[in-house]
C-alpha cells in the first residue's frame, strides 16, 4: 500500500503490527504449535493465493474472497472475548450462506462488532436500523433499492 503522507502509513502499519503482535502472544502462549488448533484456526487470516491472483480470507471453515471496497482507514474495534465469538459466528453464517442479526441491549457494540467484520472482508455494508414502527412495506422497499444498485 502506499500512502501520500508518513502519518497514514504509520497509522496503517501501528494498526498491522498491533494486531499481529495479539495473535502472536496467543500463539506462544498457548503453545499453539499445529495449524489445525481450533485457537489458530479461530483467527481471521488471510492468505494471497497465487493460482486465482486473489487474496484468501479464512476463519473455522470458512473461505472468504476479500472484497475490495476500501473503507478508509479510521481506526479498528477492541477485540474482547465477545466480539471474537459474534464474529466467529458470523463467518460460520456466512459461510453457509446465511446472514446474522447480533442481539442484546442497547451500547453493547453489535452494530460496531459487524461494520468491524464488514471492514476486514473488505464488504460492502448497508445498515437498515429496524424498530417498533417500522412497517413490513418500508423494509421490503429499502431492500429493494438496495438490490437495484
Amino acid at each position: 500500500f502506499f500512502f501520500k503522507d508518513t502519518a497514514t502509513t504509520e497509522i496503517y502499519t501501528e494498526q498491522i503490527v498491533g494486531s499481529v503482535r495479539c495473535v502472536q502472544e496467543t500463539v506462544v502462549r498457548d503453545s499453539i504449535l499445529d495449524a489445525r488448533e481450533f485457537e489458530w484456526e479461530s483467527q481471521l487470516r488471510f492468505y494471497w493465493k497465487p493460482s486465482v491472483n486473489d487474496l484468501e480470507i479464512q476463519q473455522c471453515t470458512g473461505y472468504f474472497s476479500y472484497g475490495y471496497e476500501y473503507q478508509g482507514l479510521n481506526g479498528r474495534l477492541v477485540i474482547t472475548p465477545l466480539t471474537d465469538r459474534c464474529v466467529m459466528t458470523l463467518t460460520t453464517a456466512l459461510t453457509f450462506k446465511l446472514g446474522g442479526a447480533p442481539a442484546g441491549p442497547a451500547g453493547t457494540g453489535k452494530t460496531e462488532t459487524v461494520k468491524d467484520l464488514a471492514k476486514s472482508l473488505a464488504l460492502r455494508l448497508s445498515l437498515i436500523h429496524i424498530s417498533e414502527p417500522t412497517r413490513l412495506l418500508s423494509i421490503s422497499y429499502a431492500v429493494f433499492c438496495l438490490k437495484k444498485k
